[in-house]
């Protein structure tokens, strides 16, 4: 059972928040929205202190329009 739980808040970026979302597309065949992909975002930009800790990372909503959808994978993949 869970009886501590440590909040810590970082500021994510759009270009790593889209990098997060091509990623999870590429390896995970997941289509997550930007705003979904935040916390993994800061997680592989190591923006948290997450050395030698447990970390868990809530990916949700795939509500997104498919020309921004072109418009960040023709930005990242190329």
């Amino acid at each position: 059972m869970i009886s501590f739980f440590k909040v810590e808040k970082v500021v994510v970026s759009d270009e790593k928040i889209k990098k997060a979302m091509v990623l999870l597309l590429e390896r995970a065949k997941l289509l997550v929205e930007q705003s979904g992909t935040a916390s993994l975002a800061a997680i592989i930009s190591r923006q948290l202190s997450s050395k030698d800790k447990e970390v868990a990372a809530i990916l949700s909503g795939g509500n997104i329009e498919l020309d921004k959808l072109i418009y960040i994978l023709k930005e990242e993949v190329a």
